[in-house]
């Protein structure tokens, strides 16, 4: 499963489905994109720098559902180096 990404605040502009007017955030941070199923008319699955809480649940019709909350943040910051990246510009963590 594939949680969401971020891009390189440079090539934002380039991707249309990836901008969402209704959040400022300057061209040079980074926002987050929840990978979605189907992409939101309001493009509520991007969320600029900050921390935030959520929940996951998951369920079928053989089991019951089951639920893990995560803390996100996102500093705005972009590393070209991944490992850098992913400990600086995005942390995720359960709660």
């Amino acid at each position: 499963m594939d949680l969401g990404h971020v891009i390189d605040p440079i090539a934002r502009k380039a991707v249309s489905a990836e901008h969402n007017p209704k959040i400022t955030v300057p061209e040079t941070q980074t926002v987050f994109y929840f990978e979605t199923t189907i992409l939101p008319n309001n493009r509520y699955n991007i969320i600029g720098p900050g921390e935030y809480q959520f929940t996951v649940i998951v369920g079928a019709a053989n089991c019951s559902p089951k639920s893990k909350s995560f803390k996100l943040k996102i500093s705005g910051e972009w590393h070209l180096d991944e490992t850098t990246m992913l400990s600086k510009g995005v942390e995720i963590h359960t709660i």
